[in-house]
């Protein structure tokens, strides 16, 4: 499955956010990504019903194992182009 360039920069945000797989706040999202609240918040509805993320009340997210595994190779490959 191929994914937008905006779905890859959240979910990178939150694979490295949340130290590889665990919780981490949305607005801790919007801050690294430097976008508002809402657009998150949008944003991240759309990765939880493709099943990447889990979304839980108070704005905490985590990655899903399919969700991890697609953030480590977007963070693999983001890595190797910027070297």
């Amino acid at each position: 499955m191929s994914y937008t360039k905006a779905e890859e920069d959240y979910l990178e945000a939150i694979y490295l956010l949340g130290g590889n797989g665990g919780r981490v706040q949305s607005v801790a999202v919007a801050n690294h990504l430097g976008v508002s609240k809402p657009a998150v918040h949008m944003a991240t509805n759309d990765l939880a019903k493709k099943g990447l993320i889990e979304k839980e009340r108070y704005g905490d997210l985590s990655l899903t194992r399919e969700g991890l595994a697609v953030a480590e190779e977007i963070y693999g490959r983001h890595t190797l182009l910027k070297q």
